[in-house]
């Protein structure tokens, strides 16, 4: 059997919060080798300590230059990665033959000015995943996913090796593509938050106790996600819009004139459910321009 070479490298990781223990213990998991946390977040620190004492954390940066890493996992806030690069370029390490690589979704790999690293070696990993909590063990969240990778050649072949391992998709990302890709990984997960927040205040001003205000909605939920994913949007839509009923229309937008959130949000998604129906055909051409002119 082929033994995986990239198990044999020593990997560090800088930032140990919600993604950057997710990989560690992934990593660990599946045989890799992590010879070095650095997180100098006093308070990461000690919930680090409250949460698994074995895990020995590096205060500074600076202790890099004793670690005899191969791979350096960059696990910072996106706003942090240039100062921790800032920071590694004063150490003096040769990074010639070294992976380095960092975790945003909306940064390139171009982020990554550090002296002496090759373009061939420098990359981003991003997990298509939420992430709510530091992890305190194996969560399995890296697993059975997609993860966005770009960067320079040796950096692609050792990310996907990773990503193989841990049993997950890649998806090759261009770097100049990188913003726009993780704005649709925001409106797949935190904006799907924000959108079932007003549906909860939706449900609450209907009457519906605060404590059964999401629940109610779960199969239905539940039920649109898997169609879906199972014969896409279009096919999908169902509803007022979806059957060309201008009056339900006129009375949601009647009940609403006084909601200023609500409302906007009802018409932009009015109007992107008006062109679902008209592309699957459930209504008329009289029927979208009507509805469509009172979305205006």
């Amino acid at each position: 059997m082929k033994k995986d070479l990239n198990k044999r490298k020593n990997i560090a990781i800088i930032g140990f919060g919600k993604l950057g223990s997710a990989l560690y213990y992934e990593l660990k998991s599946k045989g890799y080798n992590i010879n070095a946390v650095i997180d100098k977040n006093i308070i990461t620190n000690n919930k680090i300590k409250q949460i698994n004492k074995n895990i020995k954390v590096i205060h500074s940066i600076n202790s890099l230059t004793k670690t005899g890493f191969d791979v350096l996992i960059i696990a910072v806030k996106d706003s942090q990665i240039e100062s921790v690069v800032r920071q590694i370029n004063k150490l003096g390490i040769d990074f010639s033959d070294k992976i380095v690589f960092h975790t945003s979704g909306a940064k390139s790999s171009e982020i990554l000015k550090i002296k002496g690293l090759l373009n061939i070696n420098k990359g981003s990993f991003h997990p298509i995943q939420t992430f709510t909590n530091i992890s305190n063990k194996d969560t399995g969240l890296l697993r059975r996913i997609y993860i966005g990778i770009e960067g320079g050649h040796r950096f692609i072949n050792f990310a996907s090796g990773v990503i193989r391992k841990l049993k997950s998709n890649r998806i090759l990302i261009n770097s100049q593509n990188k913003e726009m890709y993780h704005l649709a990984s925001v409106f797949s997960s935190n904006f799907l938050v924000s959108y079932l927040s007003i549906l909860e205040k939706i449900s609450i001003k209907a009457g519906i106790p605060k404590e059964k205000a999401l629940n109610l909605y779960k199969p239905i939920i539940y039920k649109a996600l898997e169609n879906i994913f199972e014969l896409g949007t279009v096919k999908s839509l169902s509803g007022p819009f979806e059957r060309g009923d201008i009056d339900t229309v006129k009375m949601h937008l009647g009940k609403i004139k006084k909601e200023k959130v609500i409302k906007e949000l009802y018409l932009i998604l009015g109007k992107e459910a008006l062109d679902l129906a008209s592309s699957k055909k459930s209504i008329s051409i009289k029927q979208k321009r009507e509805i469509g002119q009172i979305l205006e």
